[in-house]
């Protein structure tokens, strides 16, 4: 199932939309061409019409009747697009990151010592010849790598402002069901500028993804609405292939089935 948000035309509120077939069709076309039979589920449909965590939480109990209404709505009419404008799918509770590819963390260690330790760099390469070893979005996390060995140094704690100023998620978000059966074989490609700059495949992961979440929830609650990123897939960091962005360069992420997420770089002043 791949869902979205979208802004509904000439009015303030939002509706989810499903994708069926080549067709996105929203949640309040459906139910407001469908005349309202009162149940239960009905009801909670309404409730959750415009929020992906509400409707994904109650995706089980709620599904059948959305299916049932969207087969009388299609009797109805074709147009069952009642939206506008694309928004954030959802907004993060919280966000919590990974590193589950150990290539990618080889790869652009040694990335990051070259830029920025080059002195060390020999001795980096003496080292690795001796032994080395809900629902899914495209996310983007953007990193300041200039000021990140500064940063660190100064609080002596991780890449923070460095780290999360600007991260991305796509507009579109698709159920774990149609992923994890076949999340091994899904392709990623890095675009920059209409080229194709860095490919990856989403199967070098050191940790489930069952065991990243357990590892979260360690302790403390894990709550609906969470964002959770699995780390860089490798060789699709530009650390590790040499390709850093500047101002103007329109970067494009894609992953098989999942969708894709497109960002122009730019400098604003405040």
């Amino acid at each position: 199932m791949k869902l979205k948000r979208m802004k509904l035309k000439d009015q303030e509120n939002y509706t989810l939309c499903l994708l069926s077939g080549d067709q996105w069709i929203s949640f309040r076309a459906v139910l407001d061409i469908v005349p309202d039979d009162e149940t239960k589920e009905r009801v909670e449909l309404e409730k959750a019409s415009d929020d992906i965590i509400a409707f994904l939480k109650k995706r089980e109990y709620l599904e059948p009747k959305l299916n049932e209404i969207i087969e009388v709505a299609k009797k109805v009419t074709t147009n069952l697009l009642i939206a506008d404008d694309d928004v954030i799918p959802f907004r993060p509770l919280m966000y919590r990151d990974f590193m589950l590819c150990e290539t990618h963390i080889i790869n652009s260690g040694r990335g990051f010592v070259k830029y920025n330790m080059p002195k060390v760099l020999p001795f980096v390469k003496v080292y690795e010849g001796l032994s080395a070893i809900g629902a899914f979005c495209v996310f983007n996390d953007f990193s300041a790598r200039n000021v990140q060995l500064e940063e660190m140094k100064k609080t002596g704690f991780g890449p923070c402002k460095s780290k999360d100023f600007a991260s991305a998620i796509s507009n579109v978000v698709v159920t774990a069901d149609e992923i994890l059966p076949v999340i091994d074989s899904l392709k990623t490609r890095v675009i920059i500028n209409d080229k194709i700059v860095a490919e990856g495949q989403l199967n070098g992961f050191y940790h489930s993804l069952g065991k990243a979440v357990a590892y979260a929830s360690k302790g403390e609650h894990v709550y609906a609405g969470e964002f959770m990123g699995t780390g860089t897939i490798p060789n699709c960091c530009g650390m590790e292939n040499d390709i850093l962005l500047e101002c103007g360069d329109i970067i494009r992420l894609e992953i098989d089935k999942i969708g894709s997420l497109t960002n122009p770089i730019s400098i604003k002043e405040v």
